[in-house]
């Protein structure tokens, strides 16, 4: 596994190349074999990744005004997040090996992606408010996963919230 290429493949995507992530890029199927390598890119660049996970906690709880460029950039982090959410539940589906664990936790992998693609929608959107509040519904989705692999506390079901 290279890591610097399937960061090199993550970085590429834009969120322009599809109206939603809906499968694995073929150029990330070798990467499901240990997943943690794909979201190892949602660390800070500093660490290798893509700064993914900080920008959108960062949004989440900032209240600057968003500029164009801002909103391209989020667009981008989004889609990429998605992409990941969609190797994400492939790999829950195949590769994890408790499968009433594997269903639990894709459900949130699945939730990840849905909430992403709203992001991406509200970042071309004039509402600042419904960027931060999706901005934070998104990263609510990788707590709650990462509870689990962090402290062994199963989340409960996501609410699969629809968009009013």
């Amino acid at each position: 596994m290279n890591i610097g290429d399937a960061r090199k493949i993550v970085q590429s995507l834009s969120s322009q190349e599809k109206s939603e992530a809906t499968e694995v890029p073929a150029s990330l199927q070798k990467y499901l074999d240990d997943i943690r390598d794909l979201h190892n890119l949602m660390k800070p660049k500093a660490a290798g990744g893509l700064g993914i996970d900080l920008e959108i906690s960062a949004l989440a709880r900032d209240d600057q005004p968003l500029t164009k460029q801002d909103r391209e950039g989020i667009c981008n982090q989004a889609y990429r997040t998605a992409v990941i959410a969609q190797a994400t539940e492939a790999w829950f589906a195949k590769k994890y090996p408790d499968k009433k664990i594997a269903k639990a936790l894709g459900a949130w992998a699945v939730e990840m992606g849905r909430v992403a693609g709203q992001l991406r929608i509200a970042a071309g959107s004039e509402s600042d408010s419904e960027v931060r509040k999706d901005a934070s519904n998104l990263r609510a989705t990788c707590v709650a996963c990462h509870r689990f692999f962090v402290n062994g506390i199963m989340p409960p079901p996501p609410k699969n919230k629809k968009k009013s």
